[in-house]
């Protein structure tokens, strides 16, 4: 992982994202299949050993084209250098592909994180948690928190611990609420410690920008995300958080567009499929959104989410008997999951009102008597019923006051065209923070 993250900051080199690799390993694939399917042009493979203290790294290069071996080397070390035998590694590769490098990168890829091996490694098992999110993201924050224990001065546990503890609130339950000004403020506090500590980092800015914009900071998230695009290439990761920012910027395409690039850097990964298929929906591009989502589904068929968005855009396509099919084997995965009773209604009733009124639009008086204001995503179905469609984006506001992108990002995305010019439009506009131009205040 180490090794991958340091290709990853070489400008003119596109490494696949973490969850893409590491997607294939242990899997016996055909290489040309795998490198059509992440996009790229050669494959690093290859093994760690580990007895005591000593490690040996064995890694070849092979172009997928012809199947050809670049390069092959094996590498030992000592767990307390790890770094120095990483940096060995991706020096290496880096020359094979005849790959400029600038700066710093002419002496040093693998920065020392860390002298302390054991925080290393408790930092990189907080980052598989945050990736795995439920449950996973107070694991997380866990081992954030013992690596710091051991070794204060890690910048890196102080970026995850600010990521891990941003996206939190979204896994709590609602009784603990209470903690949530306590939450952000810790969080805040990780990711300018990260920065105190090394400035070249991107990673806190990207966390720092995340989470401003989930505070409706427009523009102090904007000053992270430029930063963190000067001090390493974009990867998925970015941009993944750049799309909540520019989404509720109202630069509805560049969001799109993002989000492909997300996808494109990481497409095995779950997460960035949801994000790209739920805006092309806003979009009105509806074939294109079933695609994403389906991508999605097939990566984590457990994900409710992915499969709430996947209903959804079954409807607005159309395809009322995928989205019937769909809901019915969601409800039996979440019941022999033994899921919360109240997450299984709330699935139903919402994807069934959703695949109702798609079916037969006449219907929706009746259906909408039977849902929260927080559930009316079904005003947004063709024809738009306006004054719902207002009703839900409020209660998306006040879902989390002043917090979140989820409002701003759907305020401002193409199903409100033609809508800008109407008051309650500009009311929400304003509670967000932007003028009647849609400009931050």
């Amino acid at each position: 992982e180490e090794i991958l993250n340091a290709l990853a900051q070489v400008r003119g080199l596109k490494v696949a994202g973490r969850t893409s690799s590491f997607y294939y390993k242990g899997r016996d694939e055909d290489l040309r299949t795998i490198g059509k399917a992440l996009g790229v042009a050669n494959i690093l493979e290859g093994s760690v050993r580990k007895q005591g203290d000593r490690v040996r790294i064995t890694a070849q290069l092979i172009r997928v084209a012809d199947d050809s071996h670049l390069w092959s080397q094996a590498y030992d070390g000592d767990l307390s250098d790890v770094f120095k035998t990483q940096e060995n590694v991706a020096r290496a590769i880096t020359e094979k592909l005849q790959v400029a490098l600038v700066g710093i990168q002419k002496t040093q890829l693998v920065a020392v994180a860390t002298l302390d091996t054991q925080a290393h490694s408790l930092y990189l098992q907080a980052r598989e948690a945050y990736r795995a999110r439920g449950a996973g993201v107070q694991r997380s924050i866990d081992l954030y928190r013992a690596a710091l224990q051991r070794d204060p001065k890690f910048a890196l546990a102080w970026a995850g611990l600010c990521g891990s503890l941003n996206v939190l609130p979204y896994y709590l339950p609602q009784d603990q609420a209470v903690r949530l000004p306590d939450i952000y403020r810790e969080a805040e506090d990780a990711g300018l410690r990260a920065i105190e500590l090394d400035p070249g980092l991107a990673a806190p800015h990207v966390m720092l920008g995340n989470l401003y914009a989930n505070h409706w900071r427009w523009r102090d998230a904007e000053q992270q995300f430029e930063r963190a695009q000067a001090l390493a290439p974009p990867d998925s990761e970015f941009y993944f958080a750049y799309t909540d920012w520019l989404g509720s910027m109202g630069r509805a395409d560049e969001a799109l567009d993002a989000a492909r690039r997300a996808v494109e850097l990481d497409p095995k990964a779950p997460a960035p499929r949801n994000l790209y298929g739920y805006l092309l929906s806003y979009s009105g591009r509806y074939a294109d959104a079933v695609v994403q989502l389906e991508a999605g589904h097939a990566l984590a068929p457990d994900m409710k989410y992915i499969n709430r968005n996947l209903v959804i855009a079954y409807a607005q396509a159309g395809r009322f008997d995928d989205a019937e099919k769909l809901i019915r084997t969601t409800l039996a995965t979440l019941r022999s999951q033994g899921a919360d009773a109240a997450d299984i209604a709330w699935f139903e009733h919402v994807t069934e009102s959703m695949l109702t009124v798609a079916r037969d639009p006449s219907r929706y008086d009746a259906v909408r008597r039977t849902l929260s204001d927080k559930d009316l995503f079904i005003s947004s179905l063709r024809p738009i019923h306006v004054d719902d469609l207002f009703v839900f984006v409020r209660a998306l506001f006040f879902a989390r006051p002043g917090t979140g992108t989820d409002g701003p990002a759907f305020l401002r995305s193409h199903v409100f065209d033609g809508l800008r010019k109407d008051p309650r439009y500009l009311r929400l506009l304003h509670q967000a923070g932007f003028d009647d131009a849609g400009v931050p205040l």
